[in-house]
């Protein structure tokens, strides 16, 4: 059953990931699941440490500026991680 929610993320990640290899833009010999844990990992840290780190570095995380921020950081990690080096030089 837990398998089955994540399915259609694999199969849309794999995809992405197939489309970017054949585009040029993405690196071979990555894992759609690997990629999956990545983007995940990076996402829910942000939610799920969201309040501690507000009242630790007086920093009001959830304001839709700092999400925005936080969004595009991530976006910049995970696309340099799949980006081949002649994608990366372009950015």
């Amino acid at each position: 059953m837990i398998q089955s929610l994540n399915a259609g993320v694999i199969d849309a990640l794999t995809n992405v990931y197939a489309r970017g290899l054949e585009a040029g833009c993405f690196r071979e010999g990555l894992d759609p699941r690997e990629l999956h844990w990545l983007i995940s990992a990076l996402s829910f840290f942000n939610v799920s440490n969201q309040h501690t780190f507000s009242r630790i570095f007086d920093w009001h995380q959830a304001a839709p500026e700092n999400q925005r921020k936080l969004e595009d950081h991530v976006t910049e990690m995970v696309l340099r991680y799949v980006g081949t080096d002649a994608t990366l030089s372009q950015s």
